[in-house]
């Protein structure tokens, strides 16, 4: 006589085909139920039979990848006590911790984050080197200065990162900043349909000789 499998869905009953559990505050869901394969099953996401991680050679077992987990005991009680604990042990796994811990990040935009840091941080450099070529240039200082007052500023802490410390790209950068100051003026001037005038002042010239 074949011996009766107890499923999930006895055990769980509150559980429907194709389902996971809903997360509950500061915990992750761990069931998922199908009905592809004989007898009910509990899974993470499926990962195959490679390791979830290569430090460890941490690697899920074939029955929780492939919805194999079932109780084959005649007792009812048995079976549903053995189904529980095995559920219990597989949550507790370094295997489903790492599993889980892939599938959150996963779904974050790593790489994007990681652009957005490191251009966040060439910004912040460009701006300290930009400030000290315009401090140079409000004072009357000689560009050659441009490099010690960098080398200064590290030396306190600062981050001045590690290009566009020269003479020559002090003096571009106050180029390209009176450019952009130029074209601000004029445009506030042109937007703000102010009046002008034009004031001239009469002398004679000594080159204008009869």
């Amino acid at each position: 006589m074949k011996r009766k499998q107890t499923t999930i869905f006895q055990c769980f009953p509150k559980f429907s085909p194709i389902t996971t559990t809903e997360e509950e505050p500061g915990q992750a869901a761990v069931l998922k139920v199908t009905e592809n394969e004989p007898g009910a099953t509990a899974n993470v996401p499926a990962l195959q039979n490679q390791p979830v991680s290569s430090q460890n050679n941490e690697c899920l077992s074939e029955e929780w990848v492939h919805f194999k987990i079932q109780s084959s005991d005649s007792s009812r009680s048995t079976s549903l006590a053995s189904l529980r604990n095995k559920i219990r042990r597989h949550e507790t796994s370094r295997a489903h911790k790492i599993a889980q811990e892939l599938t959150e990040k996963g779904g974050q935009d790593l790489v994007g984050n990681l652009v957005r840091a490191v251009s966040e941080t060439v910004f912040a450099e460009t701006d300290s080197v930009f400030r000290t070529a315009y401090y140079l240039a409000k004072m009357n200082q000689p560009f050659t200065d441009h490099d010690s007052l960098i080398e200064l500023q590290e030396k306190h802490g600062a981050n001045m990162g590690t290009s566009l410390h020269s003479r020559y790209s002090s003096t571009k950068i106050v180029e390209h900043i009176a450019k952009e100051m130029q074209k601000k003026i004029v445009h506030s001037i042109v937007t703000s349909s102010s009046k002008l005038s034009v004031l001239i002042d009469e002398a004679t010239s000594a080159g204008l000789v009869d």
